[in-house]
């Protein structure tokens, strides 16, 4: 798992890449926090992402709750067929905004 941050005026993106299982999970917790100290206002691009165990959707989940009691919130890109069929079978889809570019993320916290 590759985990890359780039931060701008509107928000955090964070690209992941690989498998977020395993030890992955704790990682991205860490710059998530780390991330979360600085902006509210997160994109996490997950159009590399091959899977997701249950620990990282709790991890994407958990932060989401620390974004929005921050008045932020996290925005995900692009995941993959086999993520949106997890993120579908344990409804977190229904609590995350997607989008299908790291521009059009952007774009929609502008309009906010």
């Amino acid at each position: 798992m590759e985990i890359n941050c780039v931060s701008n005026d509107t928000a955090a993106i964070i690209t992941l890449c690989g498998r977020l299982a395993g030890r992955y999970p704790s990682i991205l917790k860490k710059k998530l926090g780390e991330q979360l100290r600085q902006n509210s206002r997160i994109i996490i691009d997950m159009s590399q992402v091959s899977f997701i165990d249950s620990t990282g959707l709790g991890v994407l989940v958990g932060a989401l709750k620390k974004a929005i009691s921050r008045e932020g919130d996290i925005r995900l890109v692009s995941p993959t067929e086999e993520v949106r069929m997890l993120m579908e079978l344990t409804r977190v889809d229904r609590v995350f905004l997607v989008y299908s570019s790291q521009q059009l993320a952007l774009k929609s916290y502008s309009e906010n």
